[in-house]
């Protein structure tokens, strides 16, 4: 009886039972990662500014509210830090400064205390960047946004909640804005209220205080994402093969286990089951229809990211199917609306993201619409000719997803006219440039082309547009919207230049190499031109400019200033006032010409303006009194003698 009563009490502890190995009312699992807060901070110019009441500046108010806070910041939180404006000043100045790490309180006060701020505000692409950072999807994710003012830039900050979203679909945003008006404060209001944060309008230094503290607190308490408790799975029927009745082997692949046949391009490679030898067969197909000589084979499966291997075995005459997992999602690489060809050439890199950061790049020269990737989170980005875009993707296995969401791409539309209201002007080279800090002079070329009325799909962002018509060459920044077309007339507000070059008394078929340094001396940095030839004409921008004319290799220059105005020929003529000079080093005894002589000419200041060699040396030489100088076997002579304009002569040296 005893012992009855026994089992009786362990039964009742123990939960109900509802199915084999299956418990009721099991209580979700949560991951024990680190919380992730990355804090995205303001670097726009205007954080210099104060607000009214306050001694101190916005930026400096906001850093000591970071370092207060951080008391309340749970222990172990990944924090980091991303910036922006702050070095380049332009749309694409985003920097991960600090990236996510546990106890990176540190690194960010030490990188805010030697920020400046300068520039504008990309708030939308700062937010996608941070979208890379926010760490495992099981652990609670923060951002929190600390501004004074409206991206900027032409985005729209509510579109970068996708790209959140994709990273992290708990992630919470705050917004921390500092003396925003109220419409300015509309237009981020949509991050805080779209994913379960706050938005702090704040407009004194305990108003900013209150809010950073609160924001950095609530880390801990930000949605996360659950881990169930296993569940029986109900017993879901066979994916249909696409071919069951034929003879011969009949491949196809499905995303998850029971899903449907996938209907892209696979590359399949099968082989003699343990050969090394080359491949029976390989191709891209969907599902492809093989007849084999009976015997077992291997066959490898890949898509994108994600390589599967199985065996089967074929018999002569009768039909086999083999279905194989990816255990994967599909990823679809082709802009909405846009032709596969845009792919042509493509560069696609695909990074996944770990706790650590991004990890593993993988760069993929050859590019399928759509692929297929392992579950889990990626970096990716495509470049092809001027467009270049990286974003965040989630990936869940069975599921397809579209990059980009939104491309924000834009449309550039340029032409030229020769004067503002005057004709088009065909004939220019337009040259697109955008920032780069990797590349040479900090800006990268995107697009080029000598259309006369070009169109450039970019995305929305700040670009360089260098037009050349001729010698001329302009210079303006644009702006791109995306989803929008931006139409830009390049005034080109060019003129001629012709440059007469003559010599006095002579001609100048024998005189050398002409060459002319035109140089633009009203803006900087100046634009420099080169030209040749006793005649030489220039299109050139409206501007002043230097002429330097210089003939031959002695001291025949000459220095024009002239100013070219838009539609009118400027007319540079050049006289130079020279004579040309022979010079002759003679045998004292046959009065003959010495071979392999040096010849050195030194005008009145000392200074060397003509060398040559040989035994009849020629130079053309300015007006003026001068030395000659002539070395050779031993001896050095030395004499003065004199140029007139126009002059023909020789000067003899005798050696002794």
């Amino acid at each position: 009886m005893l012992k009855l009563c026994l089992v009786t009490l362990r039964l009742a502890l123990l939960p109900p039972v509802v199915g084999a190995g299956t418990l009721a009312f099991a209580a979700p699992a949560r991951a024990a990662e680190p919380a992730t807060h990355i804090l995205v901070f303001d670097g726009s110019g205007s954080m210099w500014g104060k607000l009214d009441g306050e001694r101190l500046t916005k930026f400096v108010l906001a850093r000591e509210a970071i370092r207060n806070g951080m008391a309340g910041l749970a222990s172990g939180t990944r924090l980091g830090l991303v910036t922006f404006g702050h070095r380049r000043g332009d749309c694409q100045d985003v920097e991960i400064a600090v990236p996510p790490a546990p106890e990176g309180g540190t690194a960010v006060l030490e990188t805010l205390e030697t920020f400046n701020p300068r520039g504008r505000g990309p708030i939308t692409k700062a937010l996608r960047d941070a979208a890379a950072r926010l760490g495992p999807r099981s652990a609670p994710a923060t951002v929190t946004l600390i501004h004074d003012g409206p991206d900027n830039c032409q985005q729209d900050p509510c579109s970068a909640i996708a790209d959140l979203r994709a990273a992290h679909p708990g992630v919470r945003v705050d917004v921390v804005s500092l003396g925003l008006s109220p419409d300015d404060a509309r237009a981020v209001a949509c991050l805080p209220r779209d994913t379960g944060g706050r938005h702090h309008l704040v407009s004194t230094a305990a108003e900013i205080e209150a809010a950073l503290a609160t924001s950095l607190k609530a880390t801990a308490r930000a949605p996360q994402i659950a881990v169930p408790a296993p569940k029986p799975k109900a017993a879901a029927p066979p994916a249909a093969s696409p071919s069951q009745a034929r003879p011969g082997l009949q491949l196809w692949a499905t995303l998850v286990r029971n899903g449907a046949p996938l209907n892209l391009p696979l590359r399949w490679t099968v082989r003699r089951a343990g050969a090394l030898a080359l491949p029976v067969w390989q191709g891209s197909t969907a599902s492809p229809l093989l007849i084999l000589p009976a015997g077992r084979y291997d066959i490898e499966v890949a898509s994108g990211l994600v390589t599967r291997q199985a065996s089967i075995d074929v018999e002569d005459g009768k039909p086999v199917s083999l279905p194989i997992v990816l255990d994967a999602g599909t990823l679809r690489v082709l802009p909405a609306g846009a032709s596969p060809t845009v792919l042509d050439g493509a560069l696609v890199a695909i990074s996944r993201v770990e706790a650590t950061g991004p990890v593993d790049p993988r760069i993929l020269r050859k590019v399928d619409a759509e692929m297929a990737l392992p579950a889990g989170t990626y970096i990716v980005s495509v470049t092809s000719g001027a467009l270049r875009i990286e974003r965040p993707v989630g990936i869940e296995a069975g599921k397809s997803v579209v990059f980009p969401a939104a491309l924000d791409l834009g449309v550039l539309q340029l032409s030229a006219r020769a004067r503002k209201g005057g004709p088009p002007a065909p004939g220019a080279v337009y040259v697109v440039y955008e920032d780069d800090p990797d590349a040479p002079q900090g800006r990268r070329e995107v697009a080029r082309s000598a259309a006369d009325d070009p169109s450039f799909r970019l995305p929305g962002g700040t670009y360089y547009v260098v037009t050349r018509f001729g010698s001329a060459e302009i210079r303006d920044r644009v702006t791109v919207r995306g989803g929008e077309t931006e139409r830009h007339e390049v005034v080109l507000d060019a003129g001629r230049m012709t440059i007469d070059v003559r010599v006095a008394g002579g001609r100048l078929d024998r005189e050398g190499p002409v060459a002319h340094r035109i140089e633009r001396v009203d803006i900087q940095p100046a634009e420099v031109h080169s030209s040749s030839g006793t005649r030489a004409e220039l299109d050139l921008a409206a501007g002043a400019y230097r002429v330097e004319s210089r003939i031959g290799l002695g001291n025949v220059k000459a220095v024009r200033d002239v100013t070219v105005a838009p539609g009118d020929l400027a007319r540079v003529a050049v006289d130079h006032p020279a004579g040309g000079v022979r010079f002759r080093l003679l045998d004292e005894k046959s009065r003959q010409p010495l071979p392999d002589i040096g010849f050195e000419v030194i005008d009145q200041g000392g200074r060397p303006v003509w060398s040559g060699l040989g035994a009849d040396p020629r130079a053309l030489l300015l007006a003026g009194r001068y030395r000659v100088r002539a070395e050779g076997r031993g001896f050095r002579l030395e004499q003065p003698f004199d140029v007139a304009a126009g002059d023909e002569r020789v000067v003899d040296l005798t050696a002794r």
